[in-house]
């Protein structure tokens, strides 16, 4: 097999790249999957126990699905560092995939109440820290300099996630009639199948691109980074902890505190790569108008991650 693959060349897959296909198939799995799972996890987290749920408060459920929301978004950020400075992102797509898998197959269980809950969620989480956006980076190495293509290629790629958007009605009737946990199977499937489909085509369709980090650390430099990380995140976690044990944090303060100060994380993250001596003044000028866009798509994330939270308790109130 041919390493090198000439993707200027191949346009078997509407005129694109023949990898652009597997990866919409990809997208299109993982927006179901995703799509699906939020419609009914709110009613799976307030719903009494006798009818299968979890038997929060309706103000509960709420909270932890902003929460989880939030925290997703921030993974992300950290996910697509590791995978542009440590692992690549072919290894991220790998291995963010297997783990998100295993996050929607932990909530078919009937039987798992809250810690297999928990445990789904942290297994989602750690896949957006595993893999981040490495999707759209392996999309956008499908083009050279130049390919007039390229724009048309994200473009699929936006319109096979929002395609996901009807999951909600599929998933929403199964939970209705089979349960809930029958709902979140449908979501794990089309993931595994997903993740399926990238390993059987990837080394024929990809080659070598995206297997090394684009900007690789040193392993001196590496090592230094996971231990600062690893540190990190145990204070983090022991700190939250104890907050919680001596009742200093509940559940609606840690929300709202998650939520405050992801208002500024990525901000701070953008002045960074702003000041980072790696990037270009044509880099900068484009970063600025970068923020803008972030800006805007904070507005609508806002807005639209109400439909899996509040609008969706007021749609069954109604």
């Amino acid at each position: 097999m041919n390493e090198r693959i000439n993707f200027r060349e191949d346009k078997r897959f509407l005129g694109h790249p023949m990898g652009l296909g597997t990866i919409s198939f990809m997208t299109l799995c993982q927006g179901f999957a995703n799509y699906g799972m939020s419609a009914i996890l709110i009613y799976y987290l307030y719903a009494d126990m006798a009818a299968g749920g979890l038997g929060f408060s309706q103000a509960n459920a709420a909270q932890f699905i902003s929460l989880y929301s939030t925290l997703s978004f921030l993974c992300g950020i950290l996910g697509s560092y590791m995978a542009d400075r440590f692992i690549g992102i072919r290894k991220a797509i790998r291995i963010g995939f297997f783990i998100k898998t295993l996050g929607y197959v932990l909530l078919v269980v009937p039987t798992g109440g809250i810690p297999l809950y928990l445990g789904s969620q942290f297994l989602l989480l750690m896949s957006g820290a595993a893999m981040g956006n490495s999707l759209d980076a392996l999309t956008g190495k499908l083009y050279e300099k130049g390919d007039t293509r390229r724009d048309s290629g994200y473009s699929i790629l936006y319109i096979m996630n929002n395609v996901g958007a009807i999951a909600p009605v599929i998933t929403g009737t199964i939970a209705q009639i089979l349960g809930y946990h029958i709902g979140f199977l449908f979501a794990a499937i089309l993931q595994a199948l997903g993740f399926l489909i990238y390993l059987l085509t990837e080394k024929k369709l990809y080659g070598n691109v995206g297997t090394e980090p684009d900007d690789q650390v040193s392993q001196e430099e590496k090592r230094k980074l996971i231990f600062k990380l690893v540190s990190g995140l145990g204070i983090l976690v022991l700190l939250i902890l104890t907050l919680f044990y001596t009742g200093i944090f509940t559940p609606t303060s840690f929300a709202n505190t998650v939520s405050t100060i992801a208002i500024f994380i990525p901000i701070v993250y953008l002045v960074y790569i702003g000041k980072s001596k790696k990037i270009t003044k044509e880099d900068r000028i484009k970063l600025k108008m970068f923020f803008v866009l972030f800006l805007c798509n904070s507005l609508a994330m806002m807005v639209w991650n109400q439909s899996t939270g509040i609008l969706a308790v007021y749609a069954q109130r109604g």
